[in-house]
């Protein structure tokens, strides 16, 4: 019999099979829009991604920078539905805008 490994999660530790496992996971719809340079760096404005629940903004801030090699990620903000944010929850159907650095005076 197959065993799950949860890898998403690591400190979620999830036992037996797989259909088992997979019936435990919830995923949620995040849509991600990307500004300036960070569309440039992602190849796109934006995009719509299955995670699974639980997952923080700044987790996900983590992955986008690594899949899209986006340079200077401490200058990088988000805005969690219009909200500038450094931490919180994501929910379904939120919306999380990658901002590049800002310039001003």
């Amino acid at each position: 019999m197959l065993q799950a490994v949860n890898s998403i999660r690591p400190e979620v530790k999830i036992c037996g099979s797989i259909p088992e496992v997979l019936d435990k996971i919830k995923l949620m719809k995040i849509k991600i829009k990307y500004f300036g340079m960070l569309a440039e760096a992602a190849g796109k404005n934006e995009e719509t991604l299955e995670l699974d629940e639980g997952i923080f903004s700044t987790q996900l801030k983590n992955r986008q920078i690594k899949i899209y090699n986006i340079p200077d990620p401490d200058s990088v903000q988000l805005a969690v539905n219009q909200n500038l944010n450094t931490e919180v929850e994501l929910k379904e159907g939120d919306e999380v805008a990658f901002l590049p650095p800002f310039a001003g005076g």
